[in-house]
């Protein structure tokens, strides 16, 4: 066996891997509340309940329609009180999509039961203002992510009033560079399927899930204006499990966001950077309807490893901790010094051992890329045996070596450059791999200074279930 290929084989056998998550998609296409003959959308008043009709497909000309196959409908009052439901109907699944769009238009209450006796139809909401909301989902449980939703109203036999309208809007993207701030979508691509959480004036809790272009919105309705009026509170869903997500957004009071009203009246926009929420305050005088937009939320999949530097492995404290075990495992490497051959630490004391692996530390340098990733990479695995890094996906670029599920770990970049290493141990200025060497030694370097590694926009798994923000209340 080559010294090279046994490097290689010693290695992985030092290592660890991490399991990786799955996640499923959110839903593409929409819903919308129509009337009998189906010729239009987002009809959302109505006079009867019996007067309500569904429709769905894609959002507009051109984009995705909804997924094909059989779904489940439930309708709940505005803070998910269940109403009525198809599930024990005898048909679970009456609505049928087929091309992305649904097979026929069906009339509400003619497919669910009522929650209160399971007779056909739903139950009347108690909302002040007739509001009712309806969820078209691929499963029983109704999962936010996997459902489409749309608001109605119902002022059963009641004359055709003045009714007021206030919207609450806004955007999820991916905030790329970490910068707490919102880019270009090119740049800062928006994220579909996230969970936004709003917490009504009369302390009831609803929710809204971003679309496929990241857009959430959120609109109440009322013949009183004291019934709209008020505080809002919004803010994202908590992931759960949270794995790397971070809230990147909003960190500070942001100025576009746009307030908006058909009559005077002053609407109230605060951010709380302790808990990156909006609330938004109307006041009972604006008697008008009202939208507030820009309530936006960043995020990213970022992670930071911990770790100790090349500086700290040669000083007197990190000396201290090496143990002869280590220096075997060092020893198993393929760590290349300034002309590409291998160094091994062969002195018969472990303090002479230790002396000699400082000496090769604080001797590398970049001529030859391979020298240089070679230490930083010692330096790593270091980190890793004694707790300072936890072997957490850092990557999704380690050739072969990432397990097959696209990520990689802090051991499984090991192997990748052991792999780099023994393949061109000598990468001086026109070696073909130094360009690829200095990434990974960046890499490393980057987790031995307890850096934060913030993963490209698209490789991250998005979560499939969310917590309230506001669940305390």
């Amino acid at each position: 066996m080559s010294r090279r290929l046994a490097a290689i084989l010693s290695v992985a056998a030092l290592l660890l891997s991490v399991a990786p998550a799955t996640a499923v998609e959110p839903l593409s296409g929409a819903i919308f509340t129509t009337e009998v003959i189906c010729d239009g959308t987002n009809i959302n008043i109505y006079s009867d309940k019996e007067d309500v009709y569904l429709d769905g497909g894609p959002v507009h000309e051109g984009a995705a329609g909804l997924p094909d196959g059989d779904y489940y409908v439930k309708v709940t009052e505005p803070d998910g009180t269940l109403l009525g439901t198809s599930v024990g109907s005898g048909d679970d699944t009456p609505v049928l999509v087929v091309g992305g769009e649904f097979d026929t238009c069906y009339q509400l209450s003619a497919i669910l039961i009522k929650a209160s006796d399971s007779t056909p139809g739903y139950d009347t909401t108690t909302n002040g203002g007739g509001v009712y909301k309806v969820w078209v989902c691929t499963d029983s449980e109704f999962t936010a992510s996997q459902c489409k939703t749309d608001n109605f109203k119902v002022n059963e036999g009641d004359e055709e009033t003045e009714t007021f309208e206030g919207c609450l809007s806004g955007e999820k993207f991916y905030d790329s560079n970490n910068d707490g701030d919102k880019g270009l979508p090119a740049d800062e691509p928006p994220i579909a399927g996230w969970e936004i959480f709003i917490q009504l004036p009369d302390g009831s809790v609803t929710s809204e899930v971003t679309d496929a272009d990241g857009r959430w919105e959120h609109c109440v309705e009322s013949e009183d204006f004291a019934d709209i009026d008020g505080t809002y509170h919004i803010a994202e869903g908590i992931p759960n499990p949270a794995d790397d997500w971070v809230q990147t957004y909003p960190d500070e009071q942001q100025d576009w966001v746009d307030n908006g009203a058909a009559s005077d009246g002053s609407i109230g926009v605060s951010v709380s950077t302790t808990t990156r929420s909006y609330s938004v305050t109307v006041p009972s005088g604006l008697e008008d309807s009202w939208f507030v937009t820009g309530l936006d939320f960043g995020n990213n999949c970022q992670v930071t490893p911990g770790g100790r530097t090349i500086g700290f492995w040669s000083n007197k404290n990190g000396q201290s901790l090496i143990t002869a075990g280590d220096m075997t495992a060092l020893n198993a490497f393929y760590l290349a010094n300034g002309a590409g051959t291998d160094t091994n630490f062969t002195a018969s004391l472990l303090s002479q051992k230790k002396a000699a692996y400082k000496s090769w530390l604080l001797s590398a340098t970049a001529t030859n890329m391979a020298y240089m990733l070679s230490a930083q990479m010692s330096a790593t695995y270091l980190n890793l045996q004694h707790g300072f890094t936890s072997n957490v996906n850092v990557t999704t670029s380690c050739g072969s070596f990432d397990g097959g599920d696209g990520f990689c770990t802090v051991s499984e970049l090991i192997q990748y450059a052991q792999y780099l290493i023994t393949n061109d141990p000598l990468c001086l200025s026109t070696c073909t791999e130094r360009g690829e060497q200095q990434r990974v030694k960046n890499l490393f370097d980057l987790i031995n200074n307890g850096g934060t590694i913030v993963f490209p926009p698209g490789t991250c798994l998005t979560p499939e279930a969310y917590n309230s923000p506001f669940a305390f209340t």
